[in-house]
């Protein structure tokens, strides 16, 4: 069971064998595919492809070769695309200041608008990325926002990829992990939290080293998969298990049509967190987000009582006001040697925490409570990870204070703000701080058959 996450089946090398390569593809093993488009015609095309077939689904964007085409008219035009039902993500868009077929500020000005396009329609973004990592970067980082999506093809380093999936990327490796020469690449695909991990072919191009030197398709997933396998020391099977898992935002929800939408008891989420909100609306459940005015205090019990006794109480904060809803509380507790360390509030509050965790192991705790329509606690649960954070000298975090990282980004992965770079180590995968309570919380909705849902895999 492998999925292609990322190919270019519309392109002229297999329109004398298209539909072959696909069965294939399919005879092979490969349960799914996505086809990107890279232009307004590729994206039209791409969607067809994906109609004729069940299994293929397709993506629409500008990538940046053609960034100085994608005027205005276009791009309202792939928004009616993006509504197809078999439209999974936009892109491909993204930055490519090697070959530069657009001038460079041309594919800032693409990649900006399409971001924002993909925000507004709660689209993932496939963004390719060639010679222009601080670039990206810094864009990505400017429009101060949790992503959904992959970087694709991907071609920088560890600390690179870290830092992409701390803003909620995927990273993709296509056949290029199985040249010899490709060091940081394997690294780099070795070393990642499994469950950011994807595969692809970007066929026609970039094909696996079995096959180097010839047309690339889908069906040499295997051999890319089979390099991972090899370099993280881990069964094929259980690789493409979890590598099909993870491309779970690039498919639509299976739909489950026994139990219908209870549309006059949408869940509300007491909490603003970005990261909470983009597994929701993974989940597929109805939901909209109201703030409670709980704050953080002194612990004065038991850290995970603590973490769940304030999720209980945002949960209560807003029961008032929407009555006849299930409510979710949510609140993350960063705590060092029992003191709780809150979300600063202005750079002299983050100077002190960031000099405080400064090369010290941290407890990261975040509790959920669900409460149903009739204000009965339905679920209640706290997680724990221990997160390690670098020395950092005072001009570095003077440094950092200065750029407003530490602020304002609290959820980014539960640590009130801190980015993955200043990360030194982490027990247990971070990501559980939030997918955990999340999957008990669907399976709890399941069991009351109060909404359809869709669960996500933790």
């Amino acid at each position: 069971m492998l999925i292609d996450s990322h190919a270019h089946l519309d392109m002229e090398d297999f329109d004398a064998d298209r539909d072959v390569v696909i069965k294939r593809a399919l005879q092979g093993g490969v349960t799914r595919i996505v086809t990107i488009g890279i232009d307004l015609a590729s994206s039209r095309k791409a969607i067809e492809i994906a109609k004729k077939n069940e299994f293929i689904y397709a993506t629409v964007g500008y990538h940046p070769h053609n960034a100085s085409k994608a005027d205005p008219r276009d791009l309202e035009k792939l928004k009616t695309f993006a509504s197809e039902p078999k439209v999974v993500a936009w892109g491909e868009i993204g930055l490519d200041f090697f070959r530069r077929h657009s001038p460079p500020d041309m594919q800032v000005q693409a990649l900006e608008r399409q971001l924002d396009i993909a925000f507004e329609l709660d689209l993932p973004v496939i963004i390719h990325d060639r010679d222009a990592h601080r670039d990206l970067l810094s864009l990505l980082k400017k429009k101060n926002r949790l992503y959904r999506g992959v970087i694709h093809c991907f071609s920088g380093n560890y600390d690179l990829a870290m830092a992409l999936i701390e803003m909620g990327f995927c990273i993709s490796f296509p056949g290029t992990v199985t040249y010899k020469n490709a060091i940081d690449t394997q690294t780099t695909a070795s070393r990642i939290p499994l469950e950011r991990l994807l595969v692809e072919t970007d066929c026609p191009y970039l094909t696996p080293a079995p096959f180097r030197g010839k047309r690339n398709e889908p069906l040499y997933i295997k051999y890319t998969a089979e390099k991972i396998a090899q370099l993280r020391q881990m069964p094929l099977e259980e690789l493409a298990e979890a590598t099909s898992a993870n491309t779970m935002p690039l498919q639509p929800p299976e739909q489950d049509m026994t139990r219908p939408i209870a549309k006059d008891s949408p869940l509300v989420l007491a909490s603003a967190s970005p990261r909470r909100k983009q597994l929701l609306r993974q989940t597929r459940i109805p939901f909209r987000t109201m703030t409670s005015r709980v704050r953080e205090g002194t612990l004065a019990c038991d850290p995970l009582l603590n973490a769940r006794l304030l999720a209980e109480a945002k949960a209560q904060a807003v029961i008032r006001t929407s009555g006849g809803n299930w409510i979710l509380g949510a609140d993350t507790l960063v705590v060092l040697d029992r003191e709780v360390l809150g979300k600063p509030a202005d750079e002299n509050e983050a100077f002190s925490m960031l000099r405080k965790l400064s090369g010290k192991e941290h407890s990261v705790i975040t509790g959920f409570c669900l409460v149903a329509p009739d204000s009965k606690k339905a679920h209640s649960e706290a997680v724990v990870t221990r997160v390690t954070l670098k020395a950092l000298t005072k001009t570095e975090i003077l440094g950092y204070v200065a750029t407003g990282e530490p602020l304002g980004k609290a959820g980014s992965y539960a640590i009130q703000g801190i980015g993955a770079f200043l990360v030194k180590g982490i027990t247990g995968s971070y990501t559980n701080v939030v997918c955990l309570p999340l999957c008990a919380l669907v399976n709890a909705l399941v069991a009351t058959g109060a909404l359809k849902t869709f669960p996500i895999d933790s």
